[in-house]
């Protein structure tokens, strides 16, 4: 398993912030510009982790329509 630096930790947080500023996906320069960190193999494996938590949480909410968001996130 690899290991999360602070690297990696502040490139995952950040995703979320593209994500809701932009309405898209990050990008390797989206999250560089914003955590001011020139780490792209580092930022590319937060962004992928991210990217794969997101579409497992989507996933779960869409194979459970009629529970609450609430209990499908717990």
């Amino acid at each position: 398993m690899k290991k999360n630096t602070d690297t990696y930790s502040l490139a995952y947080e950040c995703c979320d912030q593209v994500f809701l500023e932009e309405g898209r996906f990050p990008t390797i320069d989206a999250i560089r510009a914003r955590i001011q960190i020139n780490s792209p193999a580092v930022i590319k494996r937060a962004m992928n982790d991210w990217t794969l938590h997101f579409v497992d949480k989507h996933r779960r909410k869409l194979e459970h329509p009629n529970m609450p968001a609430v209990m499908v996130d717990a």
